[in-house]
């Protein structure tokens, strides 16, 4: 696995920490089913937790794929800034 790959995955720890701190769907707040990325994985986005949110797939798919996308990532950007707050927004990105 390279650097890039190994940076951007989630380990088995960050993703139960994700789980156990969200619990259900940050944006509808159904039952999660997904662990995602705020800044994607093809964005050099880290499997880290200040990168990370639960949620659920109908809501993963429209972060991804729908006109909500600008709107749901500002509320993820906001989620995340609620719990950490002074995490720098640039260290969320692979640097080499």
């Amino acid at each position: 696995m390279n650097k890039v790959t190994k940076a951007c995955s989630i380990s088995s720890q960050t993703r139960r920490e994700v789980i156990e701190r969200d619990k259900v769907c940050i944006f509808c707040k159904q039952q999660g089913h997904q662990v995602m990325h705020f800044i994607s994985r093809g964005s050099l986005g880290l499997g880290i937790k200040e990168n990370l949110a639960y949620g659920c797939m109908n809501c993963h798919r429209m972060l991804d794929q729908s006109e909500y996308r600008t709107t749901m990532l500002k509320v993820f950007r906001n989620y995340l800034d609620s719990f950490y707050p002074d995490f720098p927004h640039e260290k969320r990105r692979y640097r080499k």
